[in-house]
């Protein structure tokens, strides 16, 4: 039997000539389970090999509990700082390949060939990888890698680690090494640059600062929109210059609008024009910038005016106001936030990892905001979400009202009280008179008040139902131009 299979391999590696693809795997040696080491060095030595890892008893326990293994470069030295590789779960084979030296034929003309033979030694279940590096070396000074084997500097003649420190252990004769406790944190190379904050994205020139304000959750959206502060002395004169240009249809209408009213707050424009969120982003823009502080907050301008130079616009300052708890039952309905936080999770809308996209870029984000402009308003929103009148319950908790739009009569009194003896502009109550803005919140509360009882409602009076509430928390469609 052993002499037909050796005439069979025989023959097989006669046919085999450098280059071939044919090449017999004897699986007649049966079938192994094995792990794999990959040595992290040129192997000469097995036996050297593995009492870097401890020697085969070593190697043998770390496999069997699953545990790493450790290459110590110079086993025999306290110093040595190792490699660790750690094992994992792989499928693959392992194929043991001989090169042998065939008898020349004729028509070799005495050339030494050779042939090759392959033997299927098992099944590579388990493999063990040494990525990390080997790290620094610590090597006591004045001894060579060969003179210091098996030498140790112990730390006791160095500090007594029973006693406190006193004078007489800086007096003591002894060598200047002090190996640290702990080398590097990972064994892994990873890039980092000696410079501060050099792995910080930096904002670019073209685009405003995206800053975190105190009380929001995430960053503002990069929409190149120009904000600026009540502080700021010049306003934008024109839309911001890397701005794409857009060319839907309700641009021309929403510029007449501003011709008309130069100020304007984001929910009139959308109630009027019933545009989606999204439109409103790219759109505003265009023809408008917007005030992140001051009488004139969270309101869009037209380009070039400025507000804060006539007392004549005080009737387009804003004024934010919260209904108070007790009478939240007279809400037409909840606010869209509150709505979206009660909107049921079904099959359609469950968050699972495939849905989670990643985040797009300044370009993309304004490419999406473009093709959802033919899309139609968020919600159906009245005039009671931004015009206030007495006969109509407000629309939500948290308003935000133009002064020209809250129609009542002693509100409007508060508001032109001191018209034609404006003196200044201020960041509080702008061209009003100051303590205004507390007497229009207490009316508003007053008026809620008395229409709810005027119909039956057994709302309690109290002290603190009629004071001024000031909107102090701000929702993100708010915040974000």
């Amino acid at each position: 039997m052993a002499g037909e299979g050796e005439e069979s391999m025989s023959s097989d590696l006669q046919e085999y000539k450098p280059g071939n693809e044919l090449l017999v795997v004897d699986c007649t040696k049966g079938w192994r389970e094995l792990t794999s080491i990959e040595y992290p060095g040129i192997v000469e030595d097995e036996d050297k090999a593995m009492e870097t890892m401890g020697g085969i008893d070593t190697i043998c326990k770390a496999i069997s509990d699953g545990h790493r293994l450790d290459v110590r470069v110079r086993p025999e030295s306290f110093y040595s700082k190792p490699a660790h590789g750690k094992p994992r779960r792989t499928c693959s084979l392992a194929i043991k390949i001989r090169r042998v030296k065939m008898a020349a034929g004729s028509e070799d003309k005495g050339e030494v060939v050779y042939g090759y033979t392959a033997e299927l030694m098992g099944l590579i279940n388990t493999e063990y990888k040494f990525n990390g590096m080997f790290d620094f070396q610590v090597i006591p000074p004045g001894l060579s890698t060969v003179q210091h084997k098996g030498k140790t500097i112990p730390y006791d003649p160095m500090v007594s680690m029973t006693e406190l420190m006193d004078e007489s252990c800086f007096n003591k004769d002894v060598p200047l090494f002090l190996p640290p406790l702990f080398f590097s944190k990972s064994d892994k190379p990873f890039q980092f640059v000696y410079k501060s904050d050099s792995l910080k994205p930096q904002p670019s020139n073209t685009l405003q600062s995206r800053s975190r304000r105190p009380g929001q959750s995430r960053l503002k959206r990069p929409n190149f929109t120009h904000s600026i502060t009540f502080t700021e002395k010049e306003v934008p004169d024109g839309p911001h210059p890397d701005l794409p240009a857009s060319n839907h249809p309700k641009l021309r209408i929403l510029r007449q609008l501003f011709e008309e009213k130069p100020v304007c707050s984001r929910i009139a424009i959308q109630a009027k024009l019933k545009l989606s969120s999204s439109s409103l982003r790219t759109l505003l823009p265009q023809v408008s910038y917007y005030f992140t502080s001051g009488p004139w907050k969270k309101l869009w301008v037209k380009f070039g005016y400025d507000p804060r130079a006539n007392p004549s616009n005080k009737i387009y300052q804003s004024i934010d106001y919260r209904v108070p708890r007790s009478l939240e039952f007279a809400l037409v309905a909840p606010s869209s936030t509150y709505r979206k936080l009660l909107r049921p999770l079904g099959a359609g809308h469950a968050a699972i990892e495939s849905d989670l996209k990643p985040a797009l870029s300044e370009e993309e984000s304004v490419k999406i905001a473009e093709e959802k402009m033919k899309e139609g308003p968020d919600e159906d929103l009245g005039e009671s979400a931004y015009i206030f009148n007495p006969q109509v319950y407000p629309s939500q908790r948290q308003l935000l009202y133009m002064l020209c739009d809250i129609k009542e009569e002693t509100i409007q009194s508060y508001i032109h009280s001191n018209d034609g003896k404006e003196d200044s502009c201020n960041e509080v109550t702008g061209w009003c008179e100051p303590g205004s803005y507390d007497k229009i919140r207490k009316r508003l509360t007053e008026l809620i008040l008395g229409k709810a009882k005027g119909e039956g409602h057994d709302v309690d009076v109290n002290p603190s139902a009629v004071e001024p509430q000031q909107s102090t928390v701000d929702t993100a469609d708010e915040i974000e131009p």
